[in-house]
């Protein structure tokens, strides 16, 4: 007997996932940066590329089969990092920053890749 491992991991799963991400994230990028070192200069770049990689996958996977969902996902990370972005603008233990935009939007361009080099291999 086969299994469809398809439906093991159903899109309210995902949908779970993605929300309790958007609020921790939400939460690391508004909270004041001295509890958390930096390995090196502009290492924070590396952690927003990450971040938006893993918020896009998870977006495309909370709403797979959706005709929106590819694009969607770009769509909400770059959105989703502007926000953040403007709201650090207005804390004083943050400050805006046009990097951290760039390194969200070339985390969402890396997923896009990858999505869509396995959809040319499926």
């Amino acid at each position: 007997m086969q299994v469809n491992t398809n439906f093991l991991i159903k899109s309210n799963t995902f949908k779970t996932l993605f929300f309790i991400w958007i609020i921790f994230t939400m939460f690391v990028f508004l909270t004041p940066v001295s509890f958390r070192e930096s390995l090196f200069k502009n290492s924070d770049k590396i952690y927003h590329i990450i971040s938006s990689f893993i918020t896009a996958s998870l977006f495309y996977l909370s709403f797979k089969g959706k005709k929106w969902a590819l694009l969607g996902s770009i769509l909400f990370t770059i959105f989703y990092g502007l926000i953040i972005e403007i709201l650090q603008f207005f804390l004083p233990c943050r400050d805006f920053s046009t990097l951290d935009l760039i390194s969200d939007g070339l985390g969402a361009g890396i997923f896009l890749c990858f999505s869509l080099l396995f959809k040319q291999k499926s």
